[in-house]
């Protein structure tokens, strides 16, 4: 009789639609992190880095977040390296 108790809850819960609510925040978290993660690979790939394969989990969106702040900032670094470059070409070329 103790498995007629747990599985009663059960079945309220899933016919209150807590179920559907479930499935649909779990496909819109992975969604999100999809999304992300392409946008991580996006930016290492104009880092000339290779993308960390960062599993989906509970906290993987935070963790994409971060990888893809760092791969701005190397980004920006070569944009700006590039930059230099450039400008000190023309500087050279005017002397």
């Amino acid at each position: 009789m103790q498995y007629l108790t747990t599985l009663i809850p059960l079945r309220s819960w899933a016919s209150s639609g807590k179920i559907d609510e479930f499935k649909l925040e779990e496909e819109q978290e992975k969604a999100e992190y999809e999304e992300l993660y392409a946008r991580y690979e996006a930016l290492c790939t104009m880092a000339g880095e290779e993308a960390k394969a960062l599993p989906c989990s509970a906290n993987a969106a935070e963790t994409v977040n971060k990888e893809i702040e760092l791969e701005m900032l190397l980004v920006r670094q070569q944009e700006q390296a590039y930059i230099s470059e450039c400008v000190d070409e023309v500087m050279a070329d005017m002397i």
